[in-house]
């Protein structure tokens, strides 16, 4: 078990009301409240440097709406892959942006900023890809069933202007 340490401190009234009424993982005392924030805290910045850590922690925050919408997408006997396809590349985004610093040396700029850009685009256009994939049958799996009827029309166009540019 780690060591712990006795410390002693002032924080506003405000502030104590509002920790001692916050529900924290069934913590009860100032101390067990104290010391999840101090552990969330520090694991929080830690998930910062590690891709895995933060794509996790990012989809953590997504898991209470991510239930929530499961449970009305059965309620409504209805889902949509759009919506399953962005939650899943969403994190995976962020995250390689979040844990992504700028090289130390300026010489490595260009290198940094190339490998970004092409990371993202990558993912972009997996995400781009999967949807266009949606769209290929009769009925579009959807909540919507006009979603794609009324947006692919500007796609089409935009394929065919890139098409005849090159």
């Amino acid at each position: 078990m780690t060591k712990s340490i006795s410390i002693s401190g002032r924080i506003a009234e405000e502030d104590y009301n509002y920790l001692m009424e916050y529900n924290l993982s069934g913590k009860v005392t100032a101390s067990e409240k104290l010391r999840y924030i101090c552990n969330f805290f520090r694991q929080y910045h830690q998930n910062q440097t590690n891709f895995d850590e933060c794509n996790s922690e990012l989809y953590r925050k997504l898991e209470p709406f991510i239930r929530n919408l499961k449970n009305i997408e059965y309620n409504e006997n209805m889902h949509s892959e759009i919506i399953g396809a962005i939650i899943q590349v969403l994190p995976e985004m962020m995250a390689t942006l979040i844990i992504s610093r700028a090289p130390e040396k300026n010489e490595k700029n260009i290198e940094y900023l190339i490998n970004i850009e092409k990371r993202m685009f990558d993912l972009t256009m997996s995400l781009f890809e999967s949807i266009l994939r949606m769209g290929l049958t009769s009925k579009a799996p959807t909540y919507n069933s006009l979603l794609f009827e009324k947006n692919f029309e500007t796609v089409v166009e935009l394929v065919d202007l890139i098409k005849n540019k090159n």
